[in-house]
């Protein structure tokens, strides 16, 4: 009695035992987080799976507890009762770390899996807000039309760089945890290039909103600097005004301390001068980057400020002419000649710097760079206009010298010169201006131009082809009218986005004048374009009667010919399975295309009854197509056969791998590892394992045969994978012979009660489980 239940106690632990070494095999094989995602994912299921097997590890827990008490109830002696409790302990203790590695490995799996999916969600948010950001940044800046706009513009840069600069602590959390999985997974969608492309991606953003913002900054500050210059010539020009009125109109002074105040004024007026063209250098840097009315507004102020030194200049050389004139004096001439010379000489300056300006501007770029040249040649014609006053003034100071009884011949001789120059200096510059304008209006009014020479042209082509006898010839013409119909709406369309521009070369009213005949032929453009495609479609249908036939036999031939192609590139061999069953559906799809010809070859059949030639070439395609349906027919069978084959191979080596594991398992149970002994098995148990054992060789032969089979109809590099595996199994099998072969037996005696059970056990396990892997 109490060696039935020592023997049943036995038994439940090591049930027991071979269930938690089975856990931890398992465990041990899932317990990893490195690889792929899907590898990882895989992992987890798997210890999902392990983990519900909690309750059978109890069930067999509760078992070893209830042979223990049992066990212990009945047995009498203190020693064995001190050894059952021992085991009782260490088997619990083994329990309770296997639930403890359970649960570990698999909530560290779980956390790792969490973590990855919580990293490419962020990681998706990086990649959309790089998009967003690029699609912002990648539009060039408009111009805008005052400082104002120029900081609300700048605020909106700062604002997305300031948003550019946030993201980056984002970035850095994503690249931690991307380098904390690597760490953990070694997985390559997390490596270092990835990371590092995220880096990369995100300098590229901040670079551009850098460039951009200080692009914008660096426009702005120009505005305002110029902007307070602009202020600050006023204030002076203002304080020179009042300084003219107090001399004038003052309490009366020494006239030689008021032509030393005009003079004072008169060396202001230069330095305002100078001043002024500082600002028009200034004011051509900032009208680059301002918008087209904004640079007419800048203009405009310049020119007020200009006639307003012109004017206060002229007003000041009156009133010096004047007390010049009444001191009537040697020291006067010499003043006056003296101012003369030195207004002669600035005017000279003047004029030259202007003059190089002109020679400066280079033609070419196109409509923008026209545009450009033609509002510098204007600015400089304005500013030569500007000089007019000097002129004039150098003229007037000549003749008050005249009333002096002075040689004044070589002062003559130098303002008549200065003069000749500037009036060359003044043509040259309407001349530049009015081609360069010419030029413009020429740019402008060509699509007009064009398109009156092209409306005549389509009109009598649309009556020539009304005679379908001219279909090559009308073809080729209206296909001609199309692409210069459609090059000249380019041409119309683009004249209406270049509104802004025409009306500053033309003006408002010739501006409109023109976009509203653009418009007008834009609508007879469009209709003659649809009249073009009507007549375009009529001679096509009359020219596709005639070649219908030879156009539909082509594409027949063409279709045939790329099936025979494709049938010609699947004869390779496939590595696996994936590869077999895709290289079948591909034979299949082929040969349902070829099946799909059927119906357009007995139309083409029915179009050349009547023409021997025709009949001649269907039957030889026809000819064509039965011999690629018996080629496509046969391949599609000997690919699936050889698919059945590589099935079938999967499916023997799946079915057999666990009766071998299952027999290793029965024989090695019966090794008592505490003693390192074999148990002594009964000669009728080992005649049925030997049977088994052979029905197994049988079965084993065949997946050898059947595995050299396969490796014919496979790719080398699937044939050494396929190779692998029936070493496995051989190697396998051979070590389940030898260790059948090293087991004692004992024959016709009495065992042990426990080999007598194992024997009955083993061999009814066996039956039922390889009848139900079956």
């Amino acid at each position: 009695m109490i060696q039935s239940l020592q023997d049943e106690f036995e038994t439940s632990v090591e049930n027991a035992e071979a269930w938690m070494k089975a856990v931890h095999k398992c465990l041990e094989d899932n317990d990893n987080t490195h690889g792929p995602r899907a590898a990882l994912e895989s992992r987890l299921r798997e210890t999902e799976k392990i983990c519900s097997r909690e309750p059978e590890g109890r069930l067999l827990l509760d078992m070893v507890l209830v042979k223990a008490e049992a066990l212990l109830n009945n047995e009498s002696s203190q020693k064995d009762k001190y050894e059952t409790h021992v085991k009782l302990g260490t088997i619990k203790s083994m329990f309770e770390e296997t639930m403890m590695y359970m649960t570990h490995c698999h909530s560290r799996i779980e956390w790792v899996w969490l973590h990855w999916n919580e990293y490419l969600k962020a990681q998706d948010d990086f990649t959309v807000w790089i998009h967003n950001m690029t699609l912002t940044l990648e539009p060039d800046m408009e111009l805008q039309l005052g400082l104002k706009e120029k900081r609300w513009q700048l605020e909106q840069s700062e604002v997305l760089l300031k948003d550019v600069n946030n993201q980056s602590r984002l970035l850095n959390h994503l690249l931690e945890e991307a380098a904390s999985l690597y760490n953990r997974l070694g997985d390559p969608s997390v490596d270092e290039s990835v990371q590092n492309g995220m880096i990369a991606d995100y300098k590229k953003i901040k670079k551009k909103a850098q460039e951009r913002t200080a692009l914008l900054e660096t426009i702005t500050k120009e505005h305002e600097a110029y902007a307070q210059d602009i202020d600050h010539f006023r204030l002076w020009l203002n304080e020179v005004i009042e300084k003219l009125k107090r001399c004038v109109g003052g309490p009366s002074e020494s006239k030689e301390d008021t032509l030393r105040v005009l003079q004072e004024i008169s060396q202001d007026v230069k330095s305002g001068e100078k001043r002024l063209e500082v600002l028009e250098v200034k004011s051509a840097k900032v009208i680059k980057n301002t918008s087209p009315l904004g640079a007419e507004e800048l203009c405009k102020e310049l020119e007020e400020l200009r006639r307003a030194l012109a004017e206060l200049k002229l007003m000041n050389d009156d009133e010096e002419e004047n007390l010049v004139k009444s001191l009537n004096s040697e020291s006067a001439f010499l003043i006056l000649s003296k101012q003369l010379e030195a207004n002669v000489t600035e005017f000279k300056k003047t004029v030259q710097r202007l003059e190089g300006n002109l020679e400066s501007e280079e033609r070419g770029g196109g409509h923008e760079g026209l545009i450009s040249r033609w509002r510098t040649l204007n600015v400089t014609q304005s500013a030569l206009g500007a000089e007019e006053p000097k002129a004039e003034q150098i003229r007037v100071q000549l003749k008050d010298l005249f009333k002096f009884s002075k040689d004044v011949q070589p002062l003559s001789d130098t303002v008549i010169g200065v003069t000749r120059d500037y009036q060359r200096a003044k043509n040259k510059a309407f001349r530049l201006c009015t081609e360069t304008e010419s030029e413009l209006r020429q740019l402008f009014q060509n699509p007009l131009r064009e398109f009156q020479l092209w409306k005549p042209i389509t009109e009598r082509v649309l009556n020539s082809t009304l005679d379908s006898r001219l279909t090559s010839d009308g073809l080729l013409q209206i296909e001609t009218l199309l692409e210069e119909s459609a090059s000249l709406k380019d041409k119309l369309s683009e004249l209406e986005r270049k509104k802004d521009h025409i009306i500053s070369v033309l003006g408002e009213e010739k501006a409109d004048s023109l976009l509203e005949e653009a418009a007008t032929a834009e609508k007879e453009r469009a209709s003659l374009h649809e009249d073009l495609l009507e007549r375009t479609n009529s001679l096509q249908k009359a020219a596709s009667r005639s070649k219908e036939f030879d156009v539909a036999f082509k594409l027949l031939q063409k279709r045939l010919s790329a099936i025979r192609v494709k049938t010609a590139k699947e004869k390779a061999l496939q590595p696996d399975v994936v590869g077999k069953e895709a290289r079948l559906q591909r034979l299949q799809m082929l040969h349902e295309e070829l099946i799909n010809l059927q119906p357009q070859m007995e139309e083409l059949f029915s179009m050349a009854e009547s023409n021997p030639t025709r009949t001649n070439n269907m039957r030889m395609i026809s000819s064509e197509y039965v011999f690629m349906q018996n080629i496509l027919e046969t391949e599609i069978a000997k690919s699936n056969e050889c698919l059945n084959d590589h099935y079938m191979l999967n499916y023997k080596i799946a079915e057999i791998q666990p009766k071998m594991a299952l027999a290793r398992q029965e024989l090695e149970s019966y090794r008592d590892d505490s003693r390192g002994e074999v148990v002594t098995i009964q000669e009728e148990y080992v005649e049925v394992l030997m049977s088994q054992l052979a029905l197994m060789e049988v079965e084993h032969q065949e997946i050898l045969a059947l595995g050299e089979q396969v490796m014919l109809s496979t790719a080398r590099e699937g044939r050494s994978h396929i190779q692998v595996e029936l070493d496995e199994l051989s190697a396998s099998f051979s070590s389940l012979k030898a260790l059948l072969d090293t087991m004692p037996r004992k024959a016709h005696e009495d065992p042990p009660q426990r080999a007598a059970q194992f024997g009955d056990d083993s061999i009814n396990v066996l039956t039922a489980r390889g009848s139900g892997r079956n």
